[in-house]
């Protein structure tokens, strides 16, 4: 059997033009989808949602040096430092960049 059509006949009624009818239809769809969510996540912006993460409420004392910083695989990271009193070590959540403890050193 062949697709083609004889010169007479309409080709809106071919099923070829139907699945492709649909294709369009779901990719507008799709398209105007995506175009509310890019609108929704702007407007979420300007009202201060998803905004920036905020600094940290960390400062090292007057005087202190930080001797080493790690980090690890997981969500930690570790701040060797020595401050007039003495060793500390500061340990903070990588994902907010809060403090989580801080371990003095015994004199």
């Amino acid at each position: 059997m062949s697709d083609t059509m004889p010169a007479n006949d309409d080709p809106r009624g071919a099923p070829s033009f139907r699945v492709m009818k649909a294709v369009v239809i779901t990719l507008g769809v799709l398209i105007a989808l995506a175009f509310v969510a890019l609108i929704w996540g702007f407007i979420s912006r300007l009202n201060g949602h998803g905004g920036p993460p905020q600094a940290p409420d960390y400062q090292l004392p007057h005087g202190s040096k930080i001797v080493l910083v790690q980090s690890t695989t997981g969500d930690r990271v570790y701040m060797a430092v020595q401050t007039p009193q003495g060793g500390e070590v500061d340990i903070f959540n990588a994902e907010d960049g809060k403090l989580v403890v801080r371990i003095l050193a015994q004199k």
